[in-house]
């Protein structure tokens, strides 16, 4: 039988891994992880720079049932809250100069070319290497920062609240596929 932070334990567990994995595949091909094929149109709808706002999650503890915060906690929840909305901020100028070289850059319109042919990623001109790795370095500080808010909250939390806060994450994950899914199929019907 699992201790009381067994489940939790386990939970984070897997988090690093998936994290883990996720960044070994981004070195790859990082532009993969701004608008995964594998997620539907509604799932990249909630996406900001390839995963979920991390400020998401205290969004979570409000819709979660977990109503027996003390006062300390509620106190350290905003703390975290405040220093995470400063960083995601950092994040939203690094990705907006990321964003404007895009727009003016001509590596994009070469790199859009071969975009398919992964066959050539090793032929990139400078240009093209810095934007990638300016993606990349965005993209493993966002998922960073996304395992230090969920990471900071559960830190706070008892035991009961955090399996409350995860299961609204999980359940919340999966209304959103199901939406997903069945928006793409109804789009697909509509079309044929």
């Amino acid at each position: 039988m699992l201790s009381k932070w067994g489940c939790v334990s386990v939970s984070r567990t897997k988090d690093q891994q998936y994290y883990q994995e996720k960044s070994i595949a981004a070195r790859q091909d990082v532009l993969v992880f701004f608008s995964p094929p594998w997620f539907t149109a509604f799932e990249r709808s909630y996406f900001w720079v390839g995963g979920f706002k991390p400020t998401f999650v205290f969004k979570l503890l409000d819709d979660s049932s977990v109503e027996d915060l003390t006062e300390e906690q509620e106190r350290e929840v905003q703390q975290i809250k405040s220093k995470t909305r400063r960083e995601e901020r950092k994040l939203d100028d690094t990705m907006a100069r990321i964003q404007e070289t895009l727009a003016i850059s001509p590596p994009l319109l070469s790199l859009m070319r071969r975009f398919g042919d992964h066959s050539q990623l090793s032929e990139l001109d400078s240009g093209e290497t810095e934007l990638l790795t300016a993606m990349l370095v965005a993209l493993e500080n966002a998922d960073a920062l996304r395992g230090k808010a969920a990471r900071g909250l559960m830190e706070i939390l008892s035991p009961i609240q955090t399996v409350k806060v995860l299961t609204a994450a999980a359940q919340l994950h999966l209304k959103v596929r199901r939406c997903g899914l069945q928006w793409d199929q109804r789009t697909a019907t509509t079309t044929t």
